[in-house]
């Protein structure tokens, strides 16, 4: 039998209390521990990652859709990606110190299984999981606004900006306008179309940009429009 974890420590740190013990133990119980343990269980934290990483996504969406009102969705999915890239998601679980409460196999024990950053950022969407069906989908966004809010504001918007966002902040700023795009034409057939877009400002066309889809060719057209204004 697995001995019971002390989670004391980390409720304090969420600022939650938990209830079912057991379903935060399965949150850090990692796939190498069923792999040698056949007969104990047959529940890892994958299923628990699985919901914990929807949750994470909507709830990040939710609130950066909120909070940036001005930013195109091309750089509101950029600034989430930063959010939940492992990178984030391992730096976030060492705050918690989540690697203490996995559970592992022998072999990946002894091979650092504890440090790694896909194994505890694993864990932390698995915690999110277990949080939200232990206590609600309330209580796990307020979690998430907690670790996350500084995170938001401390990433450097500029850096990701697209071109759409960028000549969208220019003409707002210079003349109180909001680009407009409109299909030119569409190319090709449907295994490989090509789009062509148009920017167009106070009705006057200023760029063009072609893509294989029309996203891709408003990007183009954005882009054709910042080189012409450099």
């Amino acid at each position: 039998m697995i001995m019971e974890q002390n989670f004391a420590k980390l409720q304090k740190k969420l600022g939650i209390d938990f209830n079912n013990l057991e379903l935060y133990q399965l949150a850090f119980k990692h796939p190498s521990y069923l792999n040698e343990n056949f007969s104990f269980t047959t529940n890892t934290n994958q299923r628990l990652e699985f919901l914990g990483d929807s949750i994470l996504g909507l709830i990040l969406a939710d609130y950066l859709y909120w909070k940036y009102p001005q930013y195109t969705e091309g750089l509101l999915t950029d600034i989430r990606s930063e959010l939940v890239k492992d990178q984030t998601l391992s730096i976030i679980s060492k705050e918690f110190d989540l690697g203490d409460y996995l559970i592992l196999g022998k072999g990946e024990g002894k091979s650092g299984g504890r440090e790694k950053d896909s194994n505890i950022a694993d864990a932390f969407e698995a915690l999110l999981g277990a949080i939200f069906l232990d206590r609600g989908f309330n209580i796990v966004k307020t979690v998430i606004h907690n670790i996350f809010a500084s995170r938001v504001d401390s990433i450097n918007k500029d850096e990701l900006k697209d071109p759409k966002t960028r000549i969208q902040e220019y003409f707002l700023t210079n003349e109180s306008v909001i680009p407009i795009y409109k299909l030119v034409k569409k190319e090709g057939n449907e295994h490989n179309p090509l789009f062509t877009m148009s920017l167009i400002i106070k009705n006057k066309i200023i760029s063009y940009g072609e893509g294989s889809s029309k996203k891709q060719a408003e990007q183009a057209a954005a882009n054709a429009a910042l080189k012409s204004l450099e």
